[in-house]
């Protein structure tokens, strides 16, 4: 525990160090923070403790008091814009809802064959710090858990892997202080991306980080409507440059409690 408080003294006094920052495109690539272009050193006692932009995650190799440290190394998790959004509304049998479409940017899309993690690290740790940055989320009335998959793979373990990744999403987002008002909660299994790509590299686009938050609805609508309404309105929105539903096998939507 000394040994961690020192080192945790030294980082806020003398600084830390930043990389693939702002969607880099090679950070897959990356062994050490030192190979990334974009990395930036970051100033001291100020900067740390007073903006909270970040948490420290890493450690190398060096020397402080006896103790071999080399480098500090600072990952910002707060203060970016990490979410893209879109209200779109949708009806079904004459009745309306309303939502919000949240989705992660491209850098924390789904691990390839993975449920637990996304291309930063877990998503237990991970999704809670993307959530701290969730905006206009407060007036909701529903929260949707959304899994998805990539082309890769088969048809039924694809389909079973986006349901796994729904339910993980959900869990978290039923822990998080955000989302303690909400009391509707459903899920969206997308199911596997049906269009095949030949360059697997661009896969990765399929497989976001999406929540969808219900903003309004027809009282009378029950939990099959609100997925009706949900269908049509993303059918019709612009989000298909990142999200066309009809580019994946299911929509499978089911309330996760009675309404």
């Amino acid at each position: 525990m000394p040994n961690r408080i020192a080192l945790f003294l030294y980082c806020s006094i003398f600084g830390t160090v930043t990389w693939c920052q702002e969607d880099c495109q090679e950070e897959e690539k990356h062994s050490h923070p030192n190979d990334c272009p974009q990395r930036k050193t970051r100033k001291g006692l100020k900067e740390s403790f007073t903006t909270r932009k970040g948490v420290i995650t890493t450690i190398a190799i060096g020397t402080i008091f006896g103790i071999t440290i080399n480098k500090c190394v600072f990952v910002e998790n707060f203060n970016i814009n990490v979410w893209e959004y879109e209200n779109v509304q949708g009806s079904t049998n004459n009745k309306n809802a309303k939502f919000r479409v949240a989705i992660v940017t491209q850098e924390y899309r789904w691990k390839i064959a993975k449920t637990d993690s996304i291309e930063t690290g877990s998503i237990s740790t991970e999704l809670p710090n993307l959530l701290n940055n969730l905006s206009d989320f407060g007036e909701v009335i529903g929260l949707v858990s959304v899994g998805c998959a990539s082309q890769e793979g088969t048809l039924e373990n694809e389909i079973y892997r986006a349901e796994r990744r729904a339910d993980n999403v959900l869990t978290i987002l039923k822990q998080h202080r955000k989302t303690k008002g909400v009391k509707n909660w459903y899920k969206l299994n997308l199911g596997q991306y049906s269009t095949t790509q030949k360059d697997k590299k661009e896969t990765s686009v399929q497989r976001r980080v999406i929540i969808i938050g219900i903003l309004e609805k027809d009282n009378s609508m029950n939990g099959q409507e609100v997925g009706l309404a949900l269908q049509d309105a993303l059918q019709k929105s612009s989000l298909k440059t990142t999200v066309n539903i009809d580019s994946y096998s299911n929509f499978d939507f089911s309330p996760m409690q009675n309404e």
